[in-house]
C-alpha cells in the first residue's frame, strides 16, 4: 500500500532556482532530500512550506522511481538537481503544476502516523517551523484532507471553468450548464444501464469525487468507473489530474465515453486507465493564475 508523507522546504528555496511563489506552474516532476530513504516506488510526497507562521502547500508528487544523484541527472536530463543522496523522481508525463496555496485553516485538522500526530500551534495561531523538519506520514484521513484542496482548484460553480464540462470535437468549452448537467446525467444514466445489463451492481459515488463515477460490483470482482459525455461523435472531454491520477494508480479504473449522448442511439466506448493514456492526446487547457509578490505593489491603472 502506497505512504503519503509531508515534507517542509524552505519558502526561499523550492530545489528550482526561484522563489516559492515564481515555482508556480512549473512541472513537479522530482524533489531530493537525506530524508527520503523510506521512500519507495508508488508512494505520495505532499511539499509544504511555513511562510510567516501560515502553511502553505506546494505541490503534489506521486513518485515513479527513487534514483541517486547520479542517475536523477541522467534520468532527468539536467545538471542543475539538487546534490542530495535520495532523489523522488516522477515520470514527465504525470507531472503536476507547482502551486502556492495557504492551508493555514485547514492545517489543525491534519494528522501524522507518529507520536507527535498533529501540529502545534502558537499562541496567536501561527506554526513555527522547527515541528515541520522531520518529513511525516500522513493518515489516511489526512490525505484525503489535502487531495480535496489539491484537485478543488476548478470553481464548480463557474460553467467555463468546470472540469466536467461538455466539450466540442476539439475540446473546447461549451456554457450552457443546463445543456452541460443533461449530457452528464444521459451519460451516467447509459452506462449504469449498460452494466447493469452486465450483471454489475451499480453504485454512484459522483458526490464523493473519488477519481471515478460509479463503483461497480459482481462477485468478488470491482470496478471504478468514470464517466464522460458528449454531444459529437468523436471521444473529447475534459479530465482532471485527480481522475488521470486514479486512472494511472487504480487497476479496477475504467473510462466509458459516451458519444452522441442525446441522440436516439448513444453510443458507449469504454477504455482502461492504459489505454487512456496509450489512445488520447492530453492537452492543457487551463492554468490557475496567481497574482506574484512585485516589489512596490502590482501596477494599477492611474
Amino acid at each position: 500500500m502506497s505512504a503519503h508523507y509531508v515534507y517542509y522546504t524552505k519558502p526561499t528555496q523550492a530545489q528550482v532556482d526561484l522563489s516559492i511563489h515564481d515555482a508556480e506552474g512549473i512541472p513537479l516532476d522530482h524533489w531530493s532530500s537525506a530524508q527520503f530513504k523510506k521512500l519507495r516506488e508508488g508512494d505520495h510526497l505532499w511539499i509544504v512550506t511555513i511562510s510567516e507562521g501560515r502553511l502553505f502547500l506546494l505541490g503534489h508528487l506521486a513518485v515513479d522511481q527513487m534514483l541517486n544523484f547520479q542517475k536523477a541527472v541522467k534520468y532527468l536530463g539536467r545538471e542543475d538537481l539538487y546534490d542530495a543522496t535520495y532523489h523522488a523522481v516522477c515520470e514527465p508525463e504525470h507531472a503536476e503544476h507547482m502551486e502556492f496555496w495557504d492551508i493555514h485553516e485547514q492545517a489543525p485538522g491534519l494528522r501524522f502516523e507518529s507520536a507527535n500526530d498533529r501540529l502545534v500551534f502558537e499562541d496567536d495561531g501561527l506554526l513555527a517551523a522547527q515541528q515541520m523538519q522531520s518529513m511525516r506520514r500522513l493518515t489516511e484521513e489526512s490525505v484525503s484532507l489535502l487531495e480535496d484542496i489539491w484537485y478543488s482548484e476548478v470553481d464548480e460553480s463557474d460553467d467555463e471553468n468546470d472540469a466536467d464540462a461538455e466539450t466540442d470535437a476539439e475540446g473546447g468549452y461549451v456554457m450552457d450548464s443546463e445543456l452541460r448537467r443533461q449530457i452528464e446525467q444521459a451519460a451516467v444514466a447509459h452506462v449504469t444501464a449498460a452494466l447493469t445489463d452486465e450483471g454489475w451492481v451499480v453504485e454512484s459515488v459522483e458526490a464523493e469525487r473519488c477519481g471515478y463515477d460509479l463503483h461497480c460490483t459482481q462477485g468478488d470482482q470491482e470496478r471504478h468507473v468514470e464517466v464522460k459525455g458528449t454531444q459529437g461523435e468523436q471521444p473529447a472531454f475534459i479530465i482532471t489530474a485527480q481522475e488521470l491520477r486514479c486512472a494511472d494508480e487504480d487497476n479496477a479504473f475504467e473510462l466509458w465515453v459516451v458519444v452522441s449522448v442525446l441522440a436516439d442511439e448513444p453510443k458507449a466506448h469504454r477504455y482502461s486507465g492504459e489505454e487512456l493514456r496509450t489512445h488520447f492526446r492530453l492537452h492543457a487547457v487551463q492554468y490557475r493564475a496567481v497574482l506574484k509578490e512585485v516589489a512596490g505593489g502590482a501596477d494599477e491603472e492611474e
